[in-house]
Order: C-alpha cells, then structure tokens, then sequence
C-alpha cells in the first residue's frame, strides 16, 4: 500500500458496526501512513448517524437507514453501509453485510448463545412491509369508510331542504358517495 492509498488519521479511533453482531467496534487507526502502513477499515457503517433515533416508521421511509430488530422488537434505525453492495432482488436469505447494506431490508439479530452479556448475532434478513396505499375515496361505498378517513368528504343528498345565503338544512339526508378534499 503506498502513501496514497493510507486513509486514517494518527492516532484516532473509529467506531464501526459489525453487521455479524450489530455492535460497535472501535478501530485505533495508527499512523496512517508509517508500518505498517496503517489500518485498512471495514465497509462497515459507523456508530454515528443522523438515522440513530428516529422511529420505524420515520425511519423505513428515509433513505440509507436501516431498521434493525432484536428479536421481535425494534431495536433502533441504523446506517445502511457507506459503499453498499447492489441490492439483492429479496432480502430473503441475505448474509449480514448485505442485509445490511439494503436499506430496503430489515436486519434481524438475536442472542449469542455465548455467556457474554449484551451478546448479539445476525439471525435473519427480512423485507421492509410497506403498508399498501389507501384506496381512493371514490371507491368507499359506505358513510361510515368516508368518514373515518381524514382526506375524504362524504356527500349527501336531500329533502325537504330550506336554503338561505348560509346554506341549506335539510330534514332528511341520505349518504350519496364520498370524495377526496
């Protein structure tokens, strides 16, 4: 490796995600450039994100971040890593690294079966479920469906209606179909 090729800084660390693990891991980078030549980093994402915090939901709809589960459970949104490989055409049996480098995909990690607390593993790589779309409000053919729905307004027709410059009271009206606002 020549002098061009050395990429860290002397004496600095850098704390990176193991996609086997979902854990950080802190390399001292050394002199970058002296023997031996310094450290070649994984393609792994950092431990500092602006994805870290956000919600699933927040967090499934923004790009190069991740939602990891532990378990059944959220466990947090992490960085997709930074030179991702092409993501594959499922998420389905994907290892660690590429799962964990298609944001499109949702890593999995559960315990070790090793005695060290906190001790994570990669299990699985899943799909993000993306909730279909609402229907249109034209399509909702009852009062009740138009009315739960925020971006809708139900139509009425009716009778026995007085009318002023305010508008119209009717005594009777009858749900006619619902359309969006």
């Amino acid at each position: 490796m020549d002098a061009g090729q050395c990429y860290a800084t002397p004496g600095a660390s850098l704390s990176m995600r193991n996609p086997d693990t979902g854990q950080c891991q802190t390399f001292d980078e050394g002199d970058p450039c002296g023997p031996p030549h310094g450290v070649v980093l994984p393609n792994w994402a950092p431990c500092s994100s602006a994805c870290l915090g956000r919600d699933q939901p927040t967090c499934e709809a923004t790009g190069g971040c991740q939602v990891e589960m532990l378990g059944d459970s959220y466990w947090g949104c992490f960085p997709v890593e930074p030179n991702g490989t092409v993501p594959p055409p499922s998420c389905v049996n994907a290892d660690a690294y590429t799962c964990a480098s298609n944001d499109a995909c949702i890593a999995v990690y559960g315990p070790t079966s090793s005695n060290i607390p906190n001790s994570t593993q990669f299990v699985s790589c899943v799909a993000e479920t993306v909730p279909p779309p609402l229907p249109a409000c034209s399509t909702l053919t009852t009062e009740m469906a138009c009315l739960a729905r925020t971006d809708c307004d139900a139509v009425y027709n009716g009778s026995d209606c007085t009318c002023d410059n305010s508008g119209c009271v009717c005594k009777t009206e009858v749900f006619a179909y619902c359309e969006s606002k």
